[in-house]
């Protein structure tokens, strides 16, 4: 016979893999990879299956990760009938800056810093198959840039100009003049 646990031990692990059932919070202070995303998906359902009514906020303090698990979640949270509240919170880079974008309303602490890049290979192997992942990441690098010019409003050329060939840096003033952070922290009580 299994032993069902009580609400306070389900709780308890659920925030180890830092989620916060009951007040709707997600955390993603860690590599954004398929392990750090399916908690944070079978968290959702969960949150979903108590309330499928209020908001959602995740807190974001990462310096990226893996684009496939990246967009997986990007687009679970797109797709939710609820709104999303992302929070830019120390680091916000690379695939964690693009999830950052999926949020309804976007905060940001005063010191938080954020980076976004143009996508990177890891290969080696065979031309063919080199030219092969370099066809794919063009396909992702554009998903991505087209994520990135529908939710600040600024087209791939003025992004490409900044993010050529290197990590491009920025605060929170630049971040809030592209429109890429859309509410003030103290708004979110």
């Amino acid at each position: 016979m299994v032993k069902k646990r009580d609400l306070k031990d389900v709780d308890r692990y659920y925030m180890e893999f830092g989620v916060d059932i009951h007040n709707r919070k997600l955390f993603l202070d860690e590599d954004i990879d398929d392990v750090s995303v399916g908690w944070i998906i079978r968290a959702i359902q969960r949150m979903l299956s108590m309330n499928n009514e209020e908001p959602i906020d995740l807190y974001i303090n990462s310096y990226g990760g893996e684009i496939y698990s990246g967009l997986a979640l990007y687009d679970v949270l797109e797709d939710l009938d609820v709104t999303v509240r992302t929070h830019a919170t120390g680091k916000v880079c690379s695939m964690g800056f693009i999830l950052y974008l999926v949020g309804d309303e976007r905060f940001s602490t005063k010191r938080a810093r954020f980076m976004h890049h143009e996508g990177s290979l890891a290969s080696e192997g065979k031309i063919s198959e080199i030219k092969d992942e370099l066809k794919e990441m063009t396909i992702i690098e554009n998903i991505c840039n087209d994520i990135v010019k529908e939710k600040t409003g600024k087209n791939n050329k003025w992004w490409q100009a900044r993010i050529l060939r290197k990590e491009f840096w920025f605060g929170v003033k630049e971040a809030k003049e592209w429109g890429i952070i859309t509410n003030d922290y103290n708004e979110e009580e």
